[in-house]
């Protein structure tokens, strides 16, 4: 009776912390700042946040750490670049590129009338959706 009980409890634990990850998803957050617009460096620090919430190959753009997203975009990656594409269908196309290696993204808008490119400077924020 005692070898059933801890066979049981062994087989619990095992299952408990074999399996506690799989519920949830490990998502990669980075906190962004504006510094240049169009190649020219901004004149003042720029203090509006942008936070990357990667998670697999998608990408949402938020204005808050935990927030709402502002876009979703379908993602690439290779060892340290996402290429992001925005998935709404909407007047205005936009891609992002980070580069996780050295934390530089850069967003570039496209529509009717003109192009804009916005470069960021990011910090990577560590947090675990479950």
């Amino acid at each position: 009776m005692n070898l059933k009980v801890h066979i049981l409890v062994l087989f619990f634990c095992i299952i408990h912390f074999g399996c506690s990850d799989f519920f949830s998803a490990r998502q990669q957050v980075f906190e962004c700042l504006k510094t240049s617009l169009d190649g020219e460096p901004l004149a003042k620090p720029y203090k509006e946040k942008r936070y990357f919430h990667f998670n697999d190959e998608r990408l949402n753009v938020s204005v808050g750490a935990v927030g709402v997203g502002l876009a979703e975009y379908q993602c690439k990656k290779s060892e340290f670049v996402y290429h992001c594409i925005d998935v709404r269908k909407d007047n205005v196309d936009d891609q992002i590129t980070l580069d996780r290696f050295t934390l530089q993204a850069q967003q570039t808008l496209y529509n009717t009338s003109k192009t804009t490119i916005i470069d960021y400077s990011c910090g990577q924020l560590e947090r675990k959706v479950d």
